[in-house]
């Protein structure tokens, strides 16, 4: 728990060492947890009970307040959190969840370690596009759910404290995170802060964001496959003091080199996600820019790094059918150092 303590945001640190100073560390009893979150609770009457029926009420009200931090109205794709060992490694295809619910979801947060071995599971999607009050049903269940389990009280109450920082990192995601979609393709991009990074001495320091790319082929055309073969970006620092001119965009035109050395195909219905990161000296960014396709045969393999099977559409080449070229924008998206990031 203390591990926990030092990990988490300032707001959620204060509630978790009120938590602490009510004696959740050890507790074994199994008769605290909520059978409902705002009515009809079943406690025991130890002294024991007493204080892990007020750690768990306090627990609900604190994830269901970083549920709100979620946005109430818009839908949203809830998503593996991913740090700066991902980069460049957490990239794959795969077949997308269509039939995943939040419940689900919510679950794998909790049950399963799925936030660090994402890359090793390969074919498993772990997202789910969903709403607020989706999200907050989940937590209801979640709770509700526990009031017979023979587990330990102490793990039940650890899975809520590691579900209030997922959720957390939930909202940073999502606050960062553009959509956009043309052409039978949609992409989604997001970002997190890594934290600062050495430079040289007269340089100072930079700061580091990773971003995620998702592309998805919705086309509903059953032999509509498209190669991703590469990406255009335009990185804009936003100045710490708004009244200096911003200084000019890092600029990235690579339209046939693939994305982190890549260019797969995509069947419909397929995801292609990957991780990169970029340095800058302010605070914020934003980035924004486009990925570039080919439509091509389904027999058309997909390129990966090292590998000598399969040729890319040569899009620079005159004699290629520029009519199955296209490009799919990506929407401009948040570089942002969170309250308290640094």
């Amino acid at each position: 728990l203390s591990m926990m303590i030092r990990s988490s945001s300032r707001s959620t640190r204060a509630a978790l060492l009120r938590l602490r100073s009510r004696s959740v560390d050890g507790l074994s009893h199994h008769g605290g947890w909520i059978s409902s979150p705002l009515k009809n609770r079943t406690f025991a009457s130890s002294s024991t009970g007493t204080k892990s029926a007020a750690a768990t009420i306090r627990l609900y009200r604190i994830l269901l307040k970083k549920v709100n931090l979620l946005p109430e109205s818009s839908t949203f794709l809830l998503q593996p959190v991913f740090t700066d060992s991902s980069a460049g490694l957490e990239a794959r295809v795969f077949p997308a969840a269509n039939n995943t619910t939040v419940s689900t979801w919510y679950n794998r947060v909790l049950h399963q370690d799925v936030w660090n071995h994402v890359s090793s599971e390969g074919a498993a999607d772990f997202s789910v596009w969903t709403n607020r009050d989706e999200v907050r049903k989940a937590v209801r269940g979640s709770f509700r759910s526990q009031s017979t389990t023979p587990r330990p009280m102490v793990e039940l109450h650890r899975e809520a404290i590691d579900a209030v920082k997922n959720v957390s990192a939930q909202a940073e995601l999502v606050r960062n995170m553009s959509v956009s979609e043309e052409n039978g393709i949609k992409i989604s991009a997001t970002s997190l802060f890594f934290g600062p990074v050495s430079a040289q001495p007269r340089d100072g320091y930079s700061l580091r964001f990773g971003y995620r790319i998702r592309i998805q082929n919705v086309s509903s055309e059953e032999d509509d496959y498209v190669q991703l073969l590469g990406r255009t970006w335009n990185i804009q620092e936003v100045p710490d003091n708004h009244d200096e001119p911003a200084p000019d965009p890092i600029v990235v035109d690579a339209p046939t080199t693939g994305a982190v050395g890549h260019q797969p195909v995509l069947a419909p219905g397929h995801v292609f996600e990957y991780v990169s990161q970029c340095d800058l000296k302010a605070i914020q960014g934003k980035m924004k820019g486009a990925m570039h396709f080919a439509r091509v045969d389904k027999s058309t393999p997909s390129v990966k790094p090292g590998s000598r099977e399969g040729v890319p559409p040569d899009a620079t080449s005159p004699d290629y059918d520029q009519s199955k070229l296209f490009s799919v924008p990506v929407a401009e998206f948040t570089l942002e150092v969170p309250t308290g990031g640094i």
